[in-house]
C-alpha cells in the first residue's frame, strides 16, 4: 500500500477547525507528554552515567589506586563514562527531531516539541563538552 492513498490515523485538520476543545485537549496532551519527554532524557542521560561511576568505583583499577581518582578508575570506564551518557542524550534529542516531525506530519500539536528539542540540545552538549576531555585525554 501506498503512502498516498492510506488514510492519516487519528483526526484531521478540519476535524479540529470544526471542534477547537478537542485541539485544545490534544494539544495540552501533546504538551504534557513533550516536558515529560524533556524531563526523563536528561535524568536518564546522569542516571546511565552515576550507574558506570558507581560500577567503576565498585570494581576499582589503576587510576583510583593511583590516587588520581576516586571514581572512575580506568581507562575502560572512562570511555564509557563519556560516551554512553551521551549516546542516550544524542538517541533522545534525535528522537525528540523525529517525533516533532510524525507530530507535525499528523497535524498534530507539534509547538512543544519543537520547544523541547532546544532544552535536549544544551544538555546533550553540556554532557559532550563537560566530558568529553575524558575520552580524548584521559587522566593522564
Amino acid at each position: 500500500m501506498d503512502r498516498v492513498s492510506t488514510t492519516r490515523r487519528g483526526p484531521s485538520r478540519e476535524e479540529f477547525e470544526r471542534d477547537p476543545l478537542a485541539w485544545f485537549e490534544h494539544s495540552r496532551r501533546s504538551s504534557r507528554r513533550a516536558i515529560a519527554y524533556a524531563l526523563v532524557i536528561p535524568l536518564l542521560t546522569v542516571l546511565t552515567g552515576l550507574v558506570i561511576a558507581l560500577i567503576s568505583r565498585a570494581q576499582g583499577g589503576p587510576i583510583c589506586e593511583a590516587g588520581l581518582s576516586t571514581w572512575i578508575c580506568s581507562r575502560g570506564y572512562e570511555i564509557l563514562f563519556s560516551l554512553v551518557p551521551l549516546g542516550v542524550a544524542l538517541a533522545g534529542t534525535f528522537g525528540a527531531f523525529w517525533i516533532t516531525y510524525r507530530t507535525w506530519a499528523r497535524y498534530g500539536a507539534w509547538r512543544p516539541w519543537l520547544a523541547i528539542i532546544w532544552v535536549l540540545i544544551p544538555a546533550s552538549l553540556a554532557w559532550m563538552t563537560g566530558f568529553g576531555w575524558m575520552f580524548v585525554n584521559g587522566h593522564h
